[in-house]
């Protein structure tokens, strides 16, 4: 059980630990996850409408429509691997030709993007596991 110490310290702490107050700060932070587009489900873009549907047939090589609809989800978490790997190799280039430091943070930063689109293809790819 906490202490009263504890249990204050807790409160204190969770009052200034609730996000932006200004009207500013809001509007800052409700852009955060637009930066780069990643948080967006690639479903979701129709730009990456065909693409993915070519990789998904590329998956397959037959005309098995439930085969087909297996690979969608591998297309769309390698897709969008390679849409991380090209931003991080950006943000690596421009961390060399200006500021390491603050290119470095942005590139650790995609980490939880990468490490969420291999746990989708992993995910994915169960049903291919079968030994068919």
């Amino acid at each position: 059980m906490a202490t009263k110490n504890q249990v204050q310290a807790n409160r204190s702490n969770a009052k200034r630990s609730t996000g932006p107050i200004s009207r500013e700060g809001k509007a800052t932070v409700a852009r955060n996850a637009l930066r780069h587009g990643l948080a967006v489900p690639l479903a979701a873009l129709r730009e990456f409408e065909e693409p993915v549907s070519r990789l998904a047939e590329l998956l397959v090589e037959t005309g098995d429509a439930a085969r087909l609809e297996d690979a969608q989800p591998v297309a769309e978490s390698v897709i969008d691997w390679m849409r991380i790997r090209r931003l991080k190799t950006i943000l690596l280039a421009e961390a060399h030709a200006a500021n390491f430091e603050t290119g470095l943070v942005g590139i650790a930063a995609l980490a939880r993007y990468e490490r969420r689109s291999l746990s989708r293809r992993k995910t994915a790819m169960r049903p291919f596991e079968g030994g068919d």
